[in-house]
């Protein structure tokens, strides 16, 4: 079947942008709800000088090197002289407006610059309203920003646009000098571009981080010269970058040029950035590629959903448009669910202009679009196979020659209106993808899980029966503790053809026994050394109400229950344990009816590999939970309640291992 060019819903680049005419009518997030955990840092007891900034305490003409003696502004923090392992931190509570940091300091890969928090509440907001302030600016290598959020205020609005935002808005804005540095655990709202990686940025991570809702255009405009932009989680034209395990949704704009525009990730002269386990959630477009420069960029495990019209999930070119040939864009096992059922939009991955085998791959990926500008749209061949099309109600329109390996047929997600999209056992999609995934670097699917199990990998993001770590890929800590300082920023996944970032991981030095090896182990410091984590409804706190030992206990309210029990999370490191060395675990829990805590020992980081794995039944009295653990590694360690399997509330209290 041939297409008009209006069908193909091609989508044109400005000099420095592209975008997309769609029509967007509403925006509904089904997932994330922020959890902040109250906690007091010991960041500034780690090793290195620690530099304090207070909002509200602070003095300028104080030294800075201590809380009772913190700086007032961002200003004043900007003149600090930091040396390779010193740290910057912001105290909690504390919003600074139109006072930029300017993150300028040079570490070095065995002692990274730490740019953090301290204090207790809510994460340090940088806050902007004014047109081309960035909230943070990163011009240095070889730092580490934890727990900031970036937030604007658009300057002015477009009455005649639905009183759309406008103004250059950017959050953490990677100049063309940054590199090595990585952003994580942090968040953006209300701007035009959460991060923007510059020409000549490199070797960046941007990791863990929650985007949402920037949907300021930097450019809004009724000349109709194509030229408006903006709504941007990530736009990226720097090289050899890591985006993974972010969180990002609701970009998408107003647009007098488009009709509605914005994207999860654009690319824009980048080569050899890696995309790979995150959420996207009704963003207009997840994301489009352009400009002639752009090559060899990989997308590896997204999750994208949208419930709003036309929403896109992949736009790239070939040599017959303005901003192409876009070369060598690698796409493999990533599902794309667009649930609305609006005519006249574009297919939800389009290759146009000259699409080809040395174009776009596309391996291994599951599209599920039920809008009427139909799933896949390309106007030549191109690298397919192994990939599954699907609408609600079947008869999928594909525009192009499928490979005999690809299907349209229901893949058989457990529960795909609940953003479920593991598969059931007769799923055709199990052992039917290509292993070229797994030998470009990608070999854990989106539940951390060793890919492939059985004759071949899945297609899709989950693998059916796999096993292996729990710990979900995307945002693990919303509101993170800032106490330890990373040692290996490295994800389980290294983007394949960057180069890593060395790191300096210390041996660890066994832990003996006959002391509890957890800190705050019965709440009376509030949450402090713990990480509190919601993917879907809960709140995590303490309470006089009701405990075992001390004054407080832990209380987290799951509000919304999953059948992935990590998506409610209360955890801490453990230090390094002697191998062979048996450890006596116990806790005392209680819950608001009968309902199941899972309790885990597995790997920090790397794979996750888990040790332990244990089920405890909790009723509405006080119960005592006790078992041994026998040491096997001395790897860091993380010790996890994982509490998301049923609704209700949780108490914790009394927590042991010794």
């Amino acid at each position: 079947m041939e297409l008009s060019e209006s069908e193909m819903n091609k989508k044109r680049f400005t000099p420095s942008r592209a975008h997309v005419a769609i029509i967007v009518l509403a925006l509904v997030l089904p997932f994330t709800v922020l959890l902040y955990k109250n906690e007091t840092s010991n960041q500034s007891k780690a090793a290195g000088v620690a530099y304090f900034v207070d909002c509200l305490s602070g003095n300028d003409t104080n030294s800075g090197t201590s809380e009772v003696s913190a700086w007032k502004t961002l200003a004043k923090a900007n003149t600090a002289v930091l040396a390779p392992g010193e740290q910057l931190l912001l105290k909690r509570d504390c919003t600074w407006t139109n006072d930029q940091l300017k993150a300028k300091w040079v570490g070095t890969a065995a002692q990274q610059i730490i740019i953090g928090s301290y204090g207790t509440g809510a994460l340090p907001i940088i806050k902007s309203t004014q047109s081309g302030l960035y909230n943070v600016n990163i011009t240095g290598s070889y730092q580490v920003i934890d727990g900031i959020v970036a937030q604007g205020v658009a300057p002015r609005t477009e009455a005649a646009c639905g009183n759309n935002g406008v103004g250059e808005l950017i959050g953490f804005y990677l100049d063309q000098t940054a590199s090595y540095n990585t952003l994580q655990n942090s968040q953006a709202t209300g701007l035009a571009t959460a991060v923007s990686g510059r020409p000549g940025s490199n070797h960046n991570k941007i990791l863990h981080n929650q985007f949402t809702n920037n949907t300021v255009m930097v450019v809004l405009n009724t000349s109709n010269n194509n030229d408006d932009y903006g709504a941007y989680g990530v736009e990226m034209q720097g090289d050899d970058n890591e985006i993974a395990y972010n969180t990002i949704s609701g970009n998408d704009a107003c647009s007098y040029d488009y009709g509605r525009d914005g994207s999860a990730v654009e690319i824009y002269r980048g080569q050899r950035n890696s995309i790979h386990h995150n959420r996207s959630d009704n963003n207009n477009t997840f994301s489009e590629l352009g400009e002639a420069r752009s090559a060899d960029n990989v997308f590896a495990y997204n999750v994208a959903t949208a419930s709003i019209p036309s929403a896109l999930f992949l736009v790239t070119r070939g040599a017959g448009d303005v901003f192409g040939p876009v070369a060598r864009t690698v796409v493999y096992n990533n599902v794309a669910y667009f649930t609305s059922t609006t005519s006249g939009g574009g297919a939800a991955v389009v290759c146009y202009a000259g699409c080809s085998p040395s174009i776009l791959a596309f391996k291994n990926n599951i599209i599920w679009s039920n809008g009427g500008g139909g799933v896949v749209y390309a106007d030549a061949p191109f690298n397919e196979s192994n990939n599954i099309y699907w609408k609600t109600g079947g008869n999928p329109q594909v525009y192009f020659t499928m490979d005999s390996t690809s299907k349209k047929v229901d893949p058989q997600f457990v529960n795909p209106l609940g953003f479920d999209f593991h598969l059931n056992a007769t799923s055709p999609a199990i052992d039917t993808g290509t292993m070229a995934s797994v030998t470009a670097g990608y070999a854990l699917d989106f539940d951390n899980k060793t890919v492939p199990v059985g004759a071949g990998v899945d297609i899709g993001v989950y693998e059916y029966g796999a096993t292996g770590g729990t710990s979900p890929t995307v945002a693990p800590t919303v509101n993170p503790s800032v106490t330890p300082v990373p040692t290996s920023l490295s994800t389980t996944t290294p983007a394949p053809t960057s180069t890593p970032i060395p790191t300096a991981i210390p041996t660890p030095v066994p832990t003996s026994t006959g002391v509890n090896l957890l800190k705050n182990p019965s709440f009376e410091n509030g949450l402090t050394s713990w990480y509190s984590t919601n993917r879907v409804s809960a709140t995590a706190t303490i309470t006089t109400g009701t405990k075992v030992n001390g004054a407080y206990s832990a209380q987290v309210n799951v509000k919304k229950s999953s059948s992935n029990a990590w998506y409610v999370q209360l955890s801490q490191d453990l230090p390094a344990l002697i191998v062979g060395k048996t450890y006596t675990v116990s806790f005392w829990a209680k819950a608001s009816k009968n309902l199941s805590i899972q309790n885990v020992i597995q790997q920090s980081g790397g794979n996750w590999t888990v040790y332990s794995d244990k089920s405890f039944n909790a009723n509405t009295a006080w119960q005592k939970f006790t078992y041994t653990y026998t040491g096997q590694t001395t790897n860091p360690l993380l010790f996890t309640f994982n509490l998301a399997k049923t609704t209700g509330i949780i108490w914790i209290d009394t927590v042991s291992i010794q």
